[in-house]
């Protein structure tokens, strides 16, 4: 992920931590992979162990 990218996400999770949810874990992100029948794309990977979406 872009530096700057993942810098403006980060000021607003700072800002408004309640709009993300919990980082995922590999394991959650291995699941989702194999219920959906597809590879995330590395970037998109890094957003869900960073940022999550999981509440």
């Amino acid at each position: 992920m872009r530096s700057d990218l993942f810098g403006r996400i980060n000021d607003l999770r700072d800002q408004f931590p309640e709009s993300f949810g919990r980082p995922a874990t590999e394991k959650e992100i291995l699941e989702a992979e194999n219920r959906l029948g597809v590879k995330f794309h590395a970037d998109y990977r890094f957003f869900l162990k960073e940022f999550g979406s999981v509440f």
